[in-house]
């Protein structure tokens, strides 16, 4: 069985020789560089003028740490997303949760604080990366899905619902109505949740239930504070 949380699974990378641990300072902005450089899954433990702050990258980027998120041969990656994902397993709301241990509202925000590394030549800015983005709508329910947030300021980031998307038909509902459309935003996932959240599923499939069935345990859910999500 796969571990479940994101620093299990960091563990377990470590465990079969798959995970990197740079302990010298490193610019922000050379992140990713770096990371695709590296053979292995790669942590940077100290983040220049971003102290107390770390970064993983490239956590399944090659079959075999693919297979360790999946717990199984990377062989059998492709075989066991079938069976798991035909046994969803509904969410299970929680009352509290750690992603809420600390909370920041209205001017207390201040995305500078994070490390937001630059990832491609072309691209506007650096980005939040590796997020689990839940969405609802009125008739087809929650959604989740993967979307890239570019910094554009302290208290604002930009997404694409250019391109089609789930989340796109759901803003495009809302925006329509002339409301907008909340989202609630996850990063630091155990990668199970994060294939649940890319996989291209029908509109009305629950990808919560989804991760849980690839879990084989019910992903467990806290109530946001500022958004009914």
């Amino acid at each position: 069985m796969a571990s479940k949380g994101f620093r299990e699974f960091l563990d377990d990378l470590d465990s079969v020789g798959e995970l990197r641990k740079i302990t010298k300072p490193v610019d922000c902005r050379q992140l990713s560089a770096l990371g695709e450089q590296a053979p292995e899954a790669t942590i940077f433990e100290n983040i220049k003028d971003y102290p107390g702050w770390r970064v993983a990258t490239a956590l399944v980027s090659t079959r075999k740490r693919l297979g360790v998120a999946m717990g199984c041969d990377e062989k059998r990656i492709a075989f066991e997303f079938e069976k798991k994902s035909a046994q969803p397993i509904e969410p299970l709301i929680v009352t509290k949760g750690a992603c809420q241990e600390v909370i920041l509202e209205g001017d207390e925000v201040d995305l500078t604080t994070i490390p937001l590394p630059m990832m491609h030549l072309f691209d506007g800015g650096p980005y939040i990366s590796g997020t689990f983005a839940i969405s609802k709508d009125p008739e087809f329910g929650l959604n989740v899905g993967c979307y890239r947030l570019m910094y554009r300021s302290p208290r604002e980031t930009g997404i694409d619902l250019v391109s089609p998307s789930d989340m796109r038909f759901y803003y495009q509902r809302a925006f329509d109505q002339g409301k907008p459309l909340p989202i609630a935003i996850a990063i630091g996932v155990h990668p199970l949740d994060m294939l649940a959240a890319s996989y291209k599923a029908p509109i009305d499939t629950n990808e919560l239930a989804l991760a849980g069935g690839l879990r084989g345990e019910a992903l467990k859910m806290v109530k946001c504070q500022t958004v009914d999500l």
